[in-house]
């Protein structure tokens, strides 16, 4: 398991905490936060046991979603449905992004 994962929960511990401000305007987008937040650690856990390009292709999901929950809290601020994300919540999804464009050899 990536070491990762842990740091991956947390994300998902601070969009729970964020979906349920978002949810008093946006059902739709809270789900959709919860939804992007939670494929993270369960693409990196599914990455963890597969082999060759199946865990590529979880990583890259694990990737892309981290950078949905990032779109989602942009979106939230921008419709005011919430004040400024708190940077931490920020540096956490920061760090899983990083961590897997090394893990995966890409190009930032």
């Amino acid at each position: 398991m990536l070491r990762i994962y842990s740091v991956a929960l947390e994300v998902c511990r601070d969009a729970s905490r964020i979906a349920k401000q978002i949810e008093k305007h946006d059902s739709s987008l809270a789900n959709q936060l919860r939804r992007c937040a939670s494929s993270i650690p369960l693409n990196i856990g599914e990455g963890s046991g597969s082999f060759g390009g199946n865990r590529k292709l979880r990583y890259h999901s694990a990737l892309g979603s981290s950078s949905e929950v990032l779109a989602c809290y942009d979106t939230a601020e921008a419709m005011g449905y919430v004040d400024p994300i708190g940077s931490e919540a920020r540096r956490r999804v920061d760090h899983v992004i990083g961590t897997l464009v090394n893990v995966l050899r890409l190009r930032r």
